[in-house]
């Protein structure tokens, strides 16, 4: 089930709170695309935005964490990214694109 904020169920505390952190931590996995350019170019060779959710963000049209992934099989590995990025479980994709998404 999708997690609540930790003050949903809880009192706030720090010491409780930090717990909460270790425990999302455990439900973590990132689907890596290979490449290490953070927001890489999404045509030609030039940066631009786009909007997430497609159309931008309305009363209609809401974000929601914790995507779907469907017919996903790629190679699972843990890795340490350096002093400034984040330890974490990949998957990368065997084929591109393989999968079906939804938001």
């Amino acid at each position: 089930s999708r997690p609540y904020q930790f003050t949903h169920d809880n009192a706030p505390s720090a010491t409780g709170y930090s717990a909460f952190l270790d425990t999302l931590a455990t439900r973590r996995i990132i689907l890596d695309d290979s490449t290490n350019f953070q927001n890489a170019a999404t045509s030609g060779t030039t940066d631009k935005a786009y909007a997430y959710p497609t159309g931008g963000l309305s009363l209609t049209n809401k974000f929601r964490g914790g995507d779907t992934i469907t017919n996903l099989t790629g190679v699972l590995h843990w890795s340490w990214a350096g002093f400034s990025g984040t330890d974490a479980w990949r998957l990368r994709p065997v084929q591109d694109p393989a999968f079906n998404y939804v938001f």
